[in-house]
């Protein structure tokens, strides 16, 4: 029988983070993965500048400055017609969620070799007074001070701990897809609303740029998503050079609480937010930091800061919402316009959008 102080189910960008925060601390570490391989794929590119302060703390600066795109504004469309563009107090970065997990992940074995085990994935787990038990699907048992599930939306660590959640699925649909970059856009965004719906468009390391479409009809290749956008927009997209598409939904959940016992919660298992305004994998870092820095041996220790992550937890999940529904079709003199226009015309407007855009009101 195996003990360490924390044990971590999910090897996501969250896990990882926490991971390397804890060793980095002196704090004995096992990661649990299911997977035996990274997933190639990334829905998750954007590093907002909170997360990068946790990053760069984390002895991942020079990598992110190396690899990353900094996106320093973004153009906003209505239709085909340039509205202006909105300037951002500190750059978001985009580096495909792969890459994230890749730096986080070789950091970590520098930090705690072999700490991270792929292949295990978490079957049972028992509470005592002075530490909790883990029975994972290697028929190994795994003694840890705290559990911490960063496993996603369908949490083992959160079911099997009782944990519940309270949100909602939304009707919203979208499709996403990379392709080169053969825009004027360079390292800047570009927002195009429209009655149909919204697109959106992101810069991406080696000249590739990630187009993001809302769906009122049925969409699945990237004939498709071509198609949605230059009829929204008037730009044609290079459709044989995609290398990744993928639809998704919209959901909204925020735990019941993070702490219970000897278990925590963090990422999506705590709270899964819309993924429009890229702030999810950045609330999750946010939560990994939090613990991190507040763990001093007792799950006692985690309350205040965790009850603090769960307030900031339900504000995102407010303002991820009200994000996604500016993303839903807009008439030309609708009040959503009238606003779209103020933030670019009003400094003081468009400064604070920019602080909630990129998260720094909440560090």
């Amino acid at each position: 029988m195996e003990s360490v102080e924390i044990a971590i189910v999910g090897a996501g960008p969250v896990g990882l983070t926490l991971a390397g925060l804890l060793a980095q601390r002196g704090v004995t570490v096992a990661v649990l993965e299911r997977r035996r391989e990274r997933s190639p794929h990334s829905r998750a590119i954007g590093i907002h500048p909170p997360a990068q302060d946790v990053l760069r703390a984390l002895g991942l600066g020079e990598a992110l400055a190396t690899e990353a795109v900094a996106i320093g504004g973004g153009h906003v469309f209505y239709g085909k017609r340039r509205l202006g563009r909105l300037a951002l107090p500190e750059a978001p970065l985009a580096l495909p969620q792969a890459r994230t997990e890749a730096l986080l992940e070789a950091h970590l074995e520098t930090l705690a070799p072999g700490a991270l085990r792929r292949g295990l994935s978490l079957e049972s787990l028992t509470q005592s007074p002075d530490h909790i038990e883990l029975q994972t699907s290697s028929g190994t048992t795994l003694t840890a001070t705290l559990l911490v599930g960063c496993d996603g939306t369908n949490s083992s660590v959160r079911k099997l701990s009782g944990m519940g959640r309270t949100g909602r699925l939304y009707p919203d649909r979208y499709l996403m897809g990379d392709f080169a970059d053969d825009t004027e856009f360079g390292s800047d965004a570009a927002l195009f609303f429209s009655r149909e719906g919204i697109v959106e468009s992101f810069p991406l390391p080696n000249q590739q740029r990630r187009w993001v479409a809302r769906l009122n009809e049925r969409a699945q290749d990237s004939k498709d998503l071509a198609a949605l956008v230059f009829a929204r927009t008037g730009r044609r997209l290079p459709t044989d050079t995609c290398t990744w598409l993928s639809p998704f939904g919209i959901e909204g959940f925020v735990a019941e609480t993070f702490l219970k016992e000897r278990v925590a919660l963090a990422g999506d298992a705590a709270h899964v937010v819309s993924p429009i305004g890229g702030q999810g994998m950045n609330l999750g870092i946010l939560g990994a930091a939090a613990l991190a820095h507040a763990w001093d041996g007792t799950p006692e220790s985690l309350k205040v800061a965790l009850t603090a992550h769960h307030k900031k937890a339900q504000r995102v999940a407010r303002r991820a919402a009200f994000n996604t529904h500016m993303g839903r079709p807009l008439a030309p003199l609708s009040p959503r316009r009238a606003l779209i226009t103020l933030a670019l015309r009003l400094p003081r407007l468009s400064q604070k959008f920019g602080e909630v855009f990129t998260m720094r009101d909440l560090a």
